[in-house]
């Protein structure tokens, strides 16, 4: 069976929460139930959208958004985890995907593919999105949890470009055990009006960090230093290579 990988899975460093890529989501909470409409962008450019039914009587305890699904714009929504496939609501020629939620659930937005770039923003379903903040993903607020997972090993500083909050993370470089590897639970990050707490957070490979925005939050996560390994020397030859002696010159007799 052959496998193929997104390259855009291992060409993407650093990651902000204001443009979700395949490495970073955001968790929100809709606590009041009725009819919610969403607009999907990337960059300033408006995908589509999608409606979320939140019903105190739904057993649906998350709702899975792909954020990547509507740079498609498939005409047929797909069901999935919270996603009722049902497409009744028009918007032009498009149809918009409906998804179920109870109060006490979460929607989850996140990209399963390509370079990223997104962002969301939802409101009731009687306004327009456009003029109002329920919640909008390049604002982060009131318990929302950005979670990045960043596969290059290195240190990266953390930034609350909208708070005070300053921190960093490093992520440490694979190392090959006997047993398979399971990276550890996630790390919590809350963001406060005191900051980023804890400051410094240190992580395993493939271990996911969830950033708790308490207060209004953009995080932009930026690699300081890569780090390639142990024994790792900057050097023109190849890996396992030794430079080879030049020759020395016979004196004359």
């Amino acid at each position: 069976m052959k496998m193929t990988f997104d390259k855009n899975l291992f060409t993407q460093i650093g990651l902000d929460s204001a443009s979700l890529t395949m490495l970073g989501g955001v968790t929100h909470r809709f606590l009041e139930p009725g009819q919610y409409r969403g607009v999907v962008y990337q960059g300033k450019e408006s995908l589509g959208g999608f409606y979320i039914n939140v019903d105190r009587n739904s057993a649906v305890a998350q709702a899975n958004i792909d954020l990547a699904a509507f740079g498609t714009r498939p005409a047929t929504p797909t069901a999935n985890s919270g996603d009722s496939g049902c497409g009744c609501h028009e918007e032009g020629a498009q149809a918009l995907t409906k998804f179920e939620l109870n109060p006490k659930g979460y929607a989850v937005f996140h990209v399963s593919a390509g370079a990223g770039g997104y962002a969301v923003r939802v409101g009731k379903a009687a306004e327009d999105p456009k003029e109002q903040n329920q919640f909008d993903s390049r604002e982060l607020k009131g318990d929302d949890i950005f979670s990045a997972v960043i596969l290059r090993p290195g240190t990266y500083s953390v930034t609350n470009v909208l708070g005070k909050g300053k921190g960093e993370v490093t992520v440490s470089y694979p190392k090959i055990g006997k047993t398979p590897y399971r990276p550890p639970n996630p790390v919590k990050v809350e963001c406060s009006e005191r900051g980023c707490e804890p400051g410094k957070v240190e992580l395993q490979p493939g271990q996911a960090v969830l950033f708790h925005c308490k207060v209004p939050s953009r995080i932009k996560l930026e690699l300081l230093k890569a780090e390639d390994g142990p024994g790792r020397r900057d050097q023109h030859t190849r890996p396992g290579w030794k430079k080879a002696a030049l020759p020395q010159k016979k004196g004359k007799a």
